[in-house]
C-alpha cells in the first residue's frame, strides 16, 4: 500500500509479472502503508484474480507500519473477512526492529502465518545485526518453531559471510530438522 493507503497495483503488477515469468508460485511483499478503512482489500481481491497461480505472502518488515502487530492483525482479518486470498510471512528477528514482541505477534498472528524466515537478531553497540540461528544463545528460533504446525514452511534468512561458510548450511538445515522432531 502506497503512503495514502492506495494499492499499489503499478508495482504489484511488475512483481506478479516476473513472478509469472519465472513460474514461481509464491510472491512475497511487505504490508506498506495499509489503513483500515481506507485501503482496499476489494482492489487487492480484483488485482490478485488476475494472479490466481501465484499466492501473495505478506511479510511484517522492519519498519514501523509495515512491522505493526496490530496493523498486520487488522489487515489480516479484514483481508480473511473479505475471502483475500493472502498469508502471512513470519520474519522472526524482523520484530526487534519494530520493538514489537514475537510472542505477542505469534499469538496474534499465528493463524494467518505458513511461511516462516529464521534468524537471529541482536543489538550490537547500539545497532541490530542478523547472524545466524546458532548464535542464539536462548534458542528462540526453537520457540517460534514450536508455535506453529510442524508442515510450516520455513526459511533461513541470514548473511552467509564467505563461500566457506556454505558449508555450514547443513549443519543449520539438521538443527531446525531435529528440533522438528521433538514438536
Amino acid at each position: 500500500m502506497l503512503e495514502d493507503g492506495s494499492l499499489n497495483q503499478h508495482e504489484l503488477r511488475v512483481i506478479f509479472e516476473e513472478g509469472e515469468e519465472l513460474h514461481a508460485q509464491w510472491i512475497k511483499v511487505s504490508l506498506g502503508f495499509y489503513q483500515e478503512g481506507k485501503s482496499s482489500l476489494e482492489e487487492l481481491q480484483h488485482f490478485l484474480s488476475d494472479y490466481r497461480t501465484l499466492q501473495l505472502f505478506v511479510e511484517n518488515d522492519q519498519t514501523s507500519y509495515g512491522g505493526n502487530i496490530k496493523r498486520l492483525q487488522k489487515f489480516f482479518e479484514e483481508a480473511s473477512k473479505s475471502s483475500v486470498n493472502v498469508a502471512m510471512t513470519f520474519d522472526s528477528g524482523n520484530w526487534l526492529y519494530t520493538n514489537q514482541s514475537f510472542l505477542e505477534a505469534i499469538k496474534k498472528l499465528g493463524s494467518y502465518v505458513q511461511y516462516i524466515h529464521l534468524k537471529h537478531v541482536y543489538s550490537l553497540n547500539g545497532k541490530l545485526v542478523t547472524v545466524s540461528i546458532l548464535d542464539d544463545l536462548y534458542e528462540k528460533w526453537k520457540d517460534i518453531l514450536l508455535a506453529f504446525p510442524q508442515a510450516t514452511v520455513k526459511a533461513l534468512e541470514f548473511p552467509i559471510e564467505s563461500i566457506h561458510h556454505i558449508d555450514s548450511l547443513a549443519k543449520h538445515i539438521n538443527s531446525v530438522t531435529e528440533s522438528e522432531e521433538f514438536v
